[in-house]
Parts: structure tokens; sequence; C-alpha cells
């Protein structure tokens, strides 16, 4: 079998990126405007001027791109190695920083899709921190894994409601807050 010239396969590679590319930033547009459950392919289709099977071509439905375009959004974000309250704090920018998308998709009844993208992050993120402690020395009052997920579920949750009540808290108050509840949370204790 004769294979195509690697010049062919990245035009077609870069093809099917820009078809994504436009799939998405009209989904993001569209999801400004009114809810993912009133939005239709072919509204997605016609504003990326994308045909209909190409976009079937890529997902099996609109729910299958909701997944792909709530994953592309948090791709964006990429917590820092520093401490809790830089995390925190850029959890919070991202989320400030990509207001009319998040926004969008927190008005969606489909948000879990989101809000499970986001724990798996804020967990992934507190993990690698409690990881990178115990090498470092320090011990907690409890296990990491009551730690993690507990904590994930506190930020989770607040990142929700600061989003859904309109950013009405100071950021900086909230990173100080959670900060506080954390340090007292782990009673973090160098040996």
């Amino acid at each position: 079998m004769k294979q195509k010239p690697v010049t062919e396969n990245k035009r077609k590679d870069l093809r099917i990126q820009k078809t994504k590319n436009a799939l998405t930033d009209a989904f993001y547009a569209l999801m400004k405007q009114k809810n993912f459950e009133k939005i239709t392919v072919d509204e997605i289709c016609s504003s990326a001027m994308v045909s209909r099977p190409a976009f079937y071509t890529h997902f099996e439905d609109k729910y299958d791109f909701f997944d792909y375009a709530s994953n592309r959004i948090l791709q964006q974000f990429s917590a820092p190695s520093s401490g809790y309250g830089e995390t925190i704090n850029h959890l919070l920018d991202f989320l400030d920083e990509n207001e009319d998308v998040v926004n969008s998709f927190y008005r969606s009844s489909s948000n879990s899709i989101l809000m499970g993208i986001i724990t798996e992050n804020i967990s992934t993120m507190l993990r690698n921190h409690v990881e990178q402690d115990i090498k470092s020395g320090v011990s907690y009052t409890a296990p990491p894994e009551i730690i993690v997920p507990t904590f994930t579920g506190a930020l989770t949750g607040v990142c929700g409601w600061w989003v859904s009540s309109g950013r009405k808290v100071p950021k900086e108050e909230i990173v100080a807050a959670l900060k506080d509840m954390l340090d007292k949370l782990i009673d973090r204790q160098c040996e």
C-alpha cells in the first residue's frame, strides 16, 4: 500500500484542526447568545461555515461536541506548581478571563460535563501539590485520600457559586479565605 506524503498528511491534519477551531469558535459565540439546549447542530455548522457531514465526521452529536468544547476551553488552564494560594488565584483568574464562555457553560443544563472536567483538573492539581509536599517532608493530619476530594469539592463548589453569583465577592477575598481554610484543614506540619 502506498503511503501518502508527509506534507499531504499535515495538510489533512491542518484542515481537521481548522474545522474543529471554526466549529468551536462558532459554538462559543452561540453560547453567549443562548443556552446549549437551544443550540442546534445546524446553527453551529452555519455559523462556522462547515457542513453537517463534516461536523458528524468528528463528533457523534452536539453532546459529544459539548464535551470536546468544554475540554478545549479547560486545556488553557494549567496550574502553577507554586503554593495553594497561587493555584487558587490562578483558577479564579482563568474563570475570570474566560467569563463569557464559562458563564454560558454554567447556565447550560449540561454544565455537569464542565463541572466534571473542572473537578478532575482541581483534583489532579491538589493531588500533585500534596504529593510534592509529602516528598518535601510535610506531614498531614489526615490522609491525602481524604484531603484531596474534600478540598476539591469545596473549591469546585466555591468556583461554581462565584461564577453563578456574578463574581460579587472580590477574588482576593476568596483566595485568602480558601487558603486559610485549606491551611486549617490540612494543618501541615514540617518534620
